[in-house]
């Protein structure tokens, strides 16, 4: 298996949809993975009832890192992008939030990460949340009777 250091824009897009999620009735995730996180985290990323950008930032970048590191051990650090400050975005559709996170989590998939890091564990479970919610907003999917 190889693994590569995600972008920033990555990273960038997966925490400002958690961020806007949580607030944003229109989204059809309402909060749900904003809620996964941070009960899977132990709130850990919550500052004063809202998401630590800068916090989950910085926890994601360290993650790839050690699945890079796992995976090459220390022939890949001078490559890193230590720049983990949040830059918002904007709104991304639903689809591209779920491309970025998926490809974010195979890169993190080394080593112990996915079987010990909460953080990948909780992303893993809003991965599969966010493929749900597409899915049923599929016309393909409303059009099958339920039966």
């Amino acid at each position: 298996m190889s693994a590569f250091k995600v972008t920033n824009q990555t990273i960038n897009t997966i925490v400002d949809f958690l961020a806007y999620e949580q607030y944003d009735r229109t989204a059809p995730t309402y909060g749900q993975c904003a809620r996964l996180l941070h009960k899977k985290t132990n709130n850990v990323f919550v500052d004063k009832n809202t998401l630590d950008d800068d916090a989950l930032i910085s926890a994601m970048h360290q993650m790839n890192e050690d699945a890079l590191q796992a995976l090459y051990e220390d022939r890949l650090k001078e490559m890193y992008d230590n720049d983990r400050t949040f830059a918002p975005v904007g709104r991304k559709p639903l689809i591209e939030v779920f491309k970025r996170l998926s490809c974010y989590l195979y890169q993190c998939a080394e080593g112990t990460i996915p079987e010990k890091n909460p953080l990948y564990k909780a992303l893993r479970e809003i991965e599969t949340y966010i493929a749900e919610c597409i899915v049923e907003g599929m016309k393909e999917y409303k059009d099958i009777p339920w039966e």
